[in-house]
């Protein structure tokens, strides 16, 4: 909870006169609610977000250090793809990934 709080209050220190602060305000704020694991673990998200992710049946959960994201199954397929076959063009050119050494 404190990270998330930390991203809050990075969201919310600014300009909301700016367009696209607000749009992004609106969308990670406005969609935030917190919620609880039921009996067996699961956690319920709310329709809208089930729906602007296309959630239904199979998804994908994606660690990402201190988040993670959750996608339609065949989407992330789909875009995992994607990633892979530029991938390697990535890391040729661009100037801080051909910085990293894994």
């Amino acid at each position: 909870m404190d990270e998330w709080l930390r991203v809050e209050q990075v969201l919310m220190s600014l300009p909301n006169m700016n367009r696209s602060v607000r749009n992004m305000q609106r969308l990670v704020l406005g969609h935030a609610s917190e919620v609880n694991l039921d009996s067996q673990g699961r956690i319920r998200l709310s329709p809208p977000l089930r729906e602007y992710a296309n959630l239904d049946k199979k998804s994908v959960l994606v660690g990402q250090a201190k988040k993670f994201e959750l996608w339609d199954a065949e989407t992330w397929d789909e875009q995992r793809n994607v990633w892979l076959s530029e991938a390697q063009d990535n890391l040729e050119t661009d100037d801080v990934l051909s910085q990293i050494s894994l």
